[in-house]
């Protein structure tokens, strides 16, 4: 049974560990333990080293002098070799995999000492994040399996690090996770003075859905928020704000300049675009819109921040399909072919006149239907236009929509000018926001 004769159960847990009794061969008390040092190169580390306290000092030792390990006393071989020190001086190797510490080094790693951490302190009661989750949580215990005389890192439990709402529905039948060590990164400021981060890949962020991405800066605090945002690429960086809940939006942009913000702004909608510029002061706001490439967008922007953030004009969206009433239907789908990419959706064509007055909603259903390669004048039914003005109140946009069953809602100024729409999308934050 070796290093293990007295335990039986092939998974040890951390916390079952903290205080064991640190003797030597002889029975001589050495200390009390404190911690691990594994390999956290790879993706299920070997434990490299224990750490112990004595007489307020901190010392460690290598896992290969230990001849006993249990719950109830580690005993150390007689001529183990012990040092003073909280860290664990190793000489990293580059090894590919999920691994949960990042090496900050330009340099040749080979030639380099790293200290690494005690794997408690780093991970134990801190906020991390669940990459197969997809979740923040915090880590309570951590299990270990028995290979041999070694020790592997092989799981983490876990409980979810619940935002204010999620804790005002959380009930005490919540359970803590178990889940596999390769998906457990932390995100934060613990760092070593010899170059050691821990972090998760850019690579793993990038693949994430933007919601799911969302969902973990939010429960992220501030210096998470704005480490991992500073990593997404332009496009990951804006399709994420977009996820992001209203009135926190400005909070991730903080890590960016003016002109990476700007950048940001172009992939986003307008009303998005609006949004995350409607929290920032307005010196900072000006600056930004002042970055952005597209003139008409940052027109449009500034339009729509001119109504208020509640109201039809603050959530409609100015990136709409609008054609002529005589173009026919095959001009449309090349139209689409050629500049999908300008419009948020296009479930429905708007139909307007020389000065861009509505005159007509024809459904994107009705006109991949049409049998015939007609002109979109001739697919207006006799309904009547149903349209809102951009002072209306979100509350009777929402019953518009729901009283005709509409997806999107186009709004129009006094003279008929088709300014914008609002998709069932804009509508369904602001239900959400009081229940």
């Amino acid at each position: 049974m070796g290093v293990f004769k007295n335990l039986t159960d092939p998974i040890i847990h951390f916390s079952k560990c903290t205080g064991t009794l640190i003797l030597n061969e002889n029975g001589k008390r050495l200390g009390k333990f404190v911690d691990f040092f594994i390999d956290y190169e790879e993706v299920y580390p070997t434990v490299i080293a224990i750490l112990f306290k004595s007489r307020n000092e901190f010392y460690f030792t290598n896992w290969l002098t230990i001849k006993n390990f249990s719950y109830e006393e580690i005993i150390l071989s007689n001529n183990a070799r012990i040092r003073k020190g909280h860290t664990f001086p190793k000489i990293p190797k580059l090894k590919s995999g999920n691994n949960l510490l990042k090496l900050n080094y330009n340099q040749n790693l080979e030639s380099k000492i790293v200290d690494y951490p005690p794997l408690g302190e780093v991970v134990l009661n801190q906020q991390v994040v669940d990459t197969h989750g997809k979740k923040v949580v915090k880590v309570t215990d951590i299990h270990f399996i028995k290979i041999g005389r070694l020790l592997r890192v092989t799981h983490a439990d876990t409980a979810p690090e619940k935002n204010f709402f999620a804790k005002l529905i959380s009930n005490k039948n919540d359970e803590n996770a178990r889940i596999p060590w390769k998906y457990v990164h932390k995100i934060g400021s613990v760092r070593t003075d010899q170059g050691i981060e821990l972090n998760v890949s850019t690579e793993e962020l990038e693949a994430m859905h933007p919601a799911d991405l969302a969902d973990i800066l939010e429960d992220l605090d501030e210096f998470g928020r704005s480490k991992v945002f500073a990593k997404l690429d332009t496009e990951t960086a804006a399709d994420t704000i977009a996820e992001i809940e209203d009135g926190m939006k400005s909070e991730f942009i903080k890590s960016k300049s003016k002109e990476e913000v700007a950048l940001i702004l172009d992939e986003l909608g307008t009303d998005e675009a609006a949004d995350l510029i409607s929290e920032l002061p307005k010196n900072q706001a000006d600056e930004i819109l002042a970055n952005i490439s597209d003139t008409k967008m940052a027109s449009d922007i500034k339009g729509l921040l001119a109504f208020p953030a509640d109201s039809a004009g603050g959530i409609m969206s100015t990136e709409f399909l609008a054609l002529k009433s005589t173009i026919t239907k095959s001009e449309v789908i090349k139209h689409l072919q050629m500049h999908h990419e300008e419009y948020e959706n296009f479930y429905d064509v708007f139909l307007v006149d020389n000065e861009t007055k509505l005159q007509g909603v024809i459904p994107m259903k009705e006109l991949i239907i049409s049998l015939e390669d007609i002109e979109l004048k001739d697919l207006i039914g006799d309904s009547n236009l149903i349209f809102g003005n951009p002072n209306m109140p979100w509350r009777e946009v929402s019953k518009l929509m729901s009283k005709y069953n509409l997806i999107n809602l186009p709004i129009c100024d006094e003279e008929m000018k088709l300014l914008g729409f609002v998709s069932i999308d804009d509508i369904l934050p602001w239900h959400l926001k009081e229940d």
